[in-house]
């Protein structure tokens, strides 16, 4: 094996980015101190962009197969308790109606499902590959670099010590990750604002029980809220039968056992019911933190490492997910020797942001719900208590649909100044966290659109570059051999003149292997090899826009963004 990619961190993101990797193949080592990898129902929602990367990387069928049946209601429902007065409820299309009736601007729609059936579909993908090596049981205990590479020194559970090289390392190692502490870089933002709920210490366990699922039928729904006086829960159905996860709030005081998080499911339901706690974990809300930096020289965070949510909104895997799928071809490039010079820095200032945008987002949803009036009359029968009721349904209406609203935020991330992207002079698309606006703008997701039963224009987009475009002349030629030339893989896609007018208005379309677009246009670029510099990282490119002209005026070293800068920020608040 040449000098692998180590990954450190053996969750869901680090997985991805050794499945994206390995079947790219590029060889890449996975690292965790876990011998046997525990999986728990932390993130429950796989968002349309995620599962648009599961569906490049021939996941979703599988996948889809997994967790809460196809028919299952994934509606939101509050309550007083789950046996108690339903104060509202979020109506969101099953699973099943979803694929029946597809949303136009994704292939691939939401799916509620816990990454504890995830993770275990990754790690079978990973064992077919032979460039992915996994080594558990080992603990990373410092990592470095230097002009020949990348180091990482392990302990297995026996006591000995070991040190691995590789070419690159990615920490995908959660809060108190390693690798980010050895970049020097921090964590920033908002931290433990107090609420309510969702906002200090939490308790989450995952339990089994037919007796509340009998007793949730009548009010059958993927998440359920229960708001009272006596306690705020939040309980989500896992597998559509017994299995579900419940989430508490308590202050240090209270004593994290068994006979404790028995008592507040119990609470939570109204009633007592036979229950099996499976497994149990404590967390802090009310969290929105984006590291200042997600890389240096050879070495980069992503997920967790480099931004921790609160998971209103459901962004926290995702975000992460979205990470490796930016830095995977990114490494690849650089592995397979046509990556300019600072294309891997790009992934600082192109993840970094949307880190920032989607933390942002989940804070406010979190602000919403978690500060949600509570009166205290709110579960009696007499009028104060349907007054109360009333009162708390008027604000949860008002505000409560937002949060699973949220397809601008999945699909609408767009990478605004990049140095690897060549823009097109256009006032940016605003940024509407529940609506998505399809647009070629440079940076932004290429557009969804069916090109045939089944195939997806994204489904069109290779592990290179991909150039749609409408004619197919000796003249589109040049593409081909210029990025041959240049060691760039590169595909081109024939358009009709019809498709590219209803949906993409654009004759040329060029396109990242993330599914990004990186240029388009109504005609030829002056200068085909120069645009291909600019987006294969190795030059600066300037457009006048009178002639069409292009010339690349220098490089960045990696780590720089466009206007010389580290990338470095002290707040975003």
């Amino acid at each position: 094996m040449a000098d692998p990619v180590i990954i450190v961190g053996a969750g869901p993101v680090g997985l991805f980015l050794a499945l994206e990797l390995g079947q790219k193949g590029i060889d890449c080592v996975v690292l965790d101190s876990q011998e046997k990898l525990k999986h728990y129902p932390r993130a429950n929602t796989h968002s349309a962009r995620s599962m648009e990367h599961y569906r490049r990387l021939g996941l979703t069928a599988e996948f889809r197969r997994k967790g809460l049946p196809a028919e299952h209601s994934n509606d939101v429902v509050y309550m007083t308790r789950l046996t108690g007065h339903e104060l509202a409820r979020v109506k969101l299309p099953t699973g099943a109606q979803q694929l029946r009736d597809p949303d136009p601007h994704t292939p691939e729609p939401t799916f509620r499902s816990s990454q504890m059936y995830l993770e275990p579909l990754l790690l079978g993908r990973l064992k077919s590959l032979r460039a992915v090596t996994l080594l558990l049981g080992h603990e990373v205990h410092a990592v470095g670099q230097d002009e020949h590479g990348v180091w990482a020194d392990l302990q297995d559970r026996s006591g000995r010590r070991s040190r691995l090289s590789g070419s690159y390392l990615v920490g995908c190692d959660g809060p108190r990750s390693v690798v980010r502490r050895s970049i020097g870089s921090s964590y920033i933002g908002e931290d433990g604002k107090a609420r309510p709920f969702f906002g200090g210490r939490m308790w989450s366990s995952v339990f089994r029980s037919h007796q509340f699922d009998q007793l949730s039928n009548s009010h059958r729904a993927w998440q359920y809220w229960i708001i009272n006086p006596d306690i705020r829960a939040l309980f989500l159905a896992l597998d559509g039968e017994s299995l579900f996860l419940c989430h508490t709030q308590h202050g240090d005081g209270t004593e994290f056992n068994e006979a404790n998080i028995r008592a507040d499911i119990v609470r939570a339901v109204g009633c007592d019911i036979d229950l099996e706690v499976v497994g149990s974990a404590i967390w802090q809300s009310g969290r929105g933190l984006v590291a200042d930096r997600f890389g240096d020289g050879r070495i980069f965070i992503a997920g967790d490492a480099a931004h921790l949510f609160t998971p209103t909104g459901g962004f926290g895997l995702n975000t992460g997910i979205d990470d490796a799928a930016n830095l995977a071809w990114k490494i690849a490039a650089a592995v397979q020797g046509w990556a300019g010079p600072m294309l891997l820095g790009s992934y600082d200032g192109e993840r970094r942001a949307i880190g920032i945008r989607n933390t942002r987002a989940a804070l406010g949803f979190a602000d919403a719900v978690g500060n949600c009036p509570v009166p205290a009359d709110i579960e009696g029968d007499s009028t104060p208590g349907v007054a109360a009721r009333e009162t708390v349904s008027l604000y949860l209406g008002q505000v409560s649909h937002r949060e699973f609203l949220t397809l601008g935020v999945q699909l609408g991330a767009c990478y605004e100044g990049s140095p690897v992207i060549v823009p097109d002079g256009t006032e940016p698309v605003s940024d509407d966290f529940e609506h998505y606006r399809p647009s070629v703008r440079p940076g932004g997701r290429l557009p969804h659109y069916w090109r045939a039963p089944g195939l997806s224009v994204l489904d069109e987009i290779g592990p290179g570059f991909t150039l749609l475009c409408v004619r197919s002349t000796q003249t589109d030629v040049a593409w081909e051999d210029i990025a041959n030339a240049k060691g760039i893989p590169f595909k081109r896609v024939a358009l009709t003149e019809a498709e590219s007018f209803e949906h993409l208005g654009s004759r040329f379309v060029l396109v990242r292997p993330d599914q990004h677009v990186a240029w388009h246009g109504d005609e030829q670029p002056g200068d085909i090899a120069a645009l291909l510099e600019r987006v294969r990282g190795a030059g600066d490119l300037v457009i006048a826009e009178a002639t069409g002209m292009m010339n690349v005026t220098g490089s960045m070293a990696v780590g720089e963004t466009s206007n010389g800068s580290t990338g470095r920020s002290e707040s975003f608040r």
